[in-house]
């Protein structure tokens, strides 16, 4: 008689961590210049799906920092729902962020060698 046990891979990362760890990977998009300053987004990787993403942007005039601060969480939510360039909207008042945001994002992903960018 022929028995297969049931895996639980989900449960066996939570159990032993470093396994989940393992497998993720971390990507840097490249620096993309707009007419404040740069913005790079990283993005972790898990298999070919993403898992976290964060961006840098600038911060040091106070017009830049309360745009940015405004608007990298929400690019950053953004693109870890959609797991593309394509899906992230652009965000009111931020468009040159959301736009050097995205081109980081692609720069990243294709790095990863993820579809989407």
């Amino acid at each position: 008689m022929n028995r297969t046990l049931p895996i639980f891979i989900g449960a066996a990362a939570m159990a032993f961590p470093a396994i989940a760890e393992a497998a993720a990977q971390t990507y840097v998009g490249a620096a993309v210049h707009q007419s404040y300053g740069p913005v790079q987004v990283t993005i972790t990787v898990v298999g070919k799906r993403i898992t976290k993403v964060s961006a840098s942007a600038p911060m040091d005039r106070p017009r830049s920092k309360q745009i940015d601060r405004h608007a990298v969480p929400i690019l950053d939510r953004e693109a870890l729902q959609a797991q593309s360039v394509r899906g992230v909207h652009k965000v009111s008042g931020a468009s040159l962020t959301t736009t050097a945001f995205e081109a980081s994002l692609a720069s990243a992903m294709a790095k990863a060698h993820l579809p989407g960018a």
